[in-house]
């Protein structure tokens, strides 16, 4: 076992990045684990993507820097996992990594220490490279001292603060767990970090802020405010467990009245085109756009063209001809009468397709509009 030890030790070792910043070294998780083991360190992976911005600054401005590779190397064994090649998606789904960078703080074992996602300042980085190697500040530390039941509000802050910093929304329990020691969340001091730790759109602390908003309006503007519940309501839109009866009561309690009737029947055509149901979302969004008549053109087109790419069934594509007419009436434009000539065309109709996209070739023309897409269409229909 030694001989192998010190044979991992020396291709590691080898293969390591030479420079003044961090040594990164290669090979698998499972080696790094054993020479970590073998030097009594830490283990701090750089999970990354190749197509990641702020993973390439990370890798050019901090990681080469002299303080940062003098303190990484003193304390860890360090490596780079890109997360989409290789062993890189497993380890994304043991440690949770949702966003990219993710600096990851794991002991020879395999247990997470410490975690936080997000481009790092070489002296933001070396603060949570010390977090990890303390025993009262590192993740494991804070979590065994959440689950045996601390419920001391500046502990629950930092908690809350350490799970935030991991990007990997898990901070919902401590935010419950925080407000519950306070008795008015009405103070700014509450509503901001009801603000900027909510993650749940099915929790206590959002049923707040929608029941508040004229509070939260004052500290951070309608628009947004209304960004941020609508970013919890598509967080939610994408839980596959979730289902439609849900969503909508949600919608309604988000937006009461006639919008969240209105809101509530969009749902359920985003519901069903999100679960490839697409007969039930063609029925649906003709329903809603008979119950709801919408005079935004750009809507009516979108529609038409989510016809044109996803449903077959000439009974729901007649139908949705009449809605894309009706985005022609609103507003003329090389895009709507493109959409028409698409659907005359799924339809078998050429002559009445030939004609809707010769009319949005001319309308671009007149507009200097690029109508590439259109003419491509036209040569489609033309062989026909």
């Amino acid at each position: 076992m030694r001989t192998m030890l010190l044979f991992i030790s020396f291709v590691l070792t080898f293969q390591a990045v030479q420079a003044q910043g961090i040594r990164f070294v290669k090979g698998s998780l499972d080696e790094v684990l054993s020479l970590a083991q073998k030097e009594k360190k830490l283990v701090f992976i750089d999970a990354y993507t190749t197509w990641c911005g702020p993973c390439r600054a990370m890798t050019k401005n901090v990681f080469p820097k002299k303080d940062v590779g003098t303190y990484f190397n003193e304390h860890f064994i360090s490596t780079k996992i890109d997360m989409e090649k290789g062993e890189g998606p497993a380890i994304g789904l043991k440690y949770i990594v949702k966003s990219y960078p993710t600096m990851l703080f794991i002991d020879s074992e395999g247990t997470l220490v410490h975690k936080v996602a997000g481009y790092q300042s070489a002296e933001n980085l070396i603060k949570q490279a010390q977090k990890a190697l303390s025993p009262e500040s590192n993740l494991g530390a804070m979590r065994e001292r959440f689950e045996i039941g601390d419920r001391d509000p500046a502990f629950l802050l930092k908690y809350l603060d350490l799970r935030y910093s991991m990007g990997d929304y898990s901070q919902g329990p401590v935010l419950e767990e925080y407000l519950k020691t306070q008795k008015d969340w009405t103070k700014p001091k509450i509503l901001k970090t009801i603000y900027k730790y909510i993650v749940d759109a099915d929790s206590a602390p959002f049923q707040f802020m929608v029941e508040h908003k004229d509070l939260f309006y004052r500290l951070y503007g309608a628009p947004k405010v209304g960004k941020k519940i609508q970013v919890l309501l598509e967080k939610k839109m994408n839980n596959p467990d979730v289902t439609l009866d849900e969503l909508q009561a949600i919608y309604r309690k988000v937006y009461p009245g006639k919008t969240g009737e209105i809101e509530a029947s969009k749902v359920r055509m985003t519901y069903y085109r999100r679960k490839g149901n697409r007969n039930a979302f063609a029925q649906a969004a003709l329903n809603h756009f008979k119950k709801y008549p919408s005079q935004n053109s750009d809507e009516l087109n979108e529609v038409g063209i989510t016809f044109y790419e996803n449903i077959n069934k000439r009974k729901y594509l007649k139908k949705v001809i009449k809605l894309v007419k009706k985005s022609i009436e609103l507003d003329s434009n090389m895009e709507n009468n493109l959409t028409l000539g698409q659907l005359y065309f799924k339809l078998k109709k050429k002559k009445k397709a030939r004609k809707a996209v010769l009319n949005a070739i001319s309308l671009a023309k007149a507009q200097d509009e690029d109508y590439d897409d259109a003419e491509e269409f036209l040569k489609q229909i033309e062989k026909r």
